[in-house]
């Protein structure tokens, strides 16, 4: 018997959060990510591929950099040099006209940019399966906005990952949006 939800901690590092949605479910439910980190040097590459993720998609700004910065943490360097070396397809995700081989030429990960298709649209999630061959049952998107890149891979039905936010620099994030995203954490950090 399926139980109503279920967390579980892998390691001490990387949190599932198992929900199982009844087709009656309110759709506030699908910002509930199906794992939670801290940082991407969290993520379990090997669990991920053992349940059929082959590809990654990583939003840029708060996930892999702090917002309007233009260095790489080594810590994130590192996370995609180990994703790549797993045999993962490794993609940034970006709407952002911005200068990314900052990231591509000391990754060798490539970037997909979506124009002015924006998360969670499924318009933007299409766009990077599209250009990356990859269907969402064998995708992840990790992203460190619930709104954004969680809602959208959920509804996608990809896997989802949620990181704590590298720094809020982003300026116009409307007051609205950042107020339900404080309580969607707190709710998720509750169920650890």
């Amino acid at each position: 018997m399926r139980r109503e939800s279920e967390t579980t901690n892998f390691n001490n590092s990387m949190t599932r959060h198992t929900e199982y949605q009844p087709a009656n479910k309110p759709r506030v439910y699908n910002f509930t990510p199906d794992f939670s980190i801290r940082s991407v040097s969290q993520i379990d590459l090997s669990l991920l591929k053992e349940n059929g993720i082959r590809t990654l998609f990583v939003d840029v700004d708060g996930t892999l950099v702090s917002p309007n910065k233009e260095t790489i943490t080594d810590e994130s360097l590192a996370f995609l040099h180990r994703a790549r070396e797993k045999g993962l397809d490794v993609f940034v995700a970006s709407n952002s006209t911005r200068d990314l081989s900052f990231i591509t030429s000391n990754t060798g990960v490539s970037a997909i940019r979506t124009g002015l298709r924006k998360k969670p649209l499924p318009i933007f999630f299409n766009k990077l399966l599209k250009e990356s061959g990859a269907s969402p049952k064998e995708s992840a998107i990790i992203d460190d906005k619930l709104i954004h890149g969680i809602l959208g891979g959920n509804i996608m039905g990809m896997t989802t990952i949620w990181t704590e936010s590298l720094g809020l620099g982003w300026k116009n994030y409307a007051t609205g949006i950042a107020f339900v995203e404080k309580l969607a954490r707190n709710r998720l950090r509750n169920m650890e």
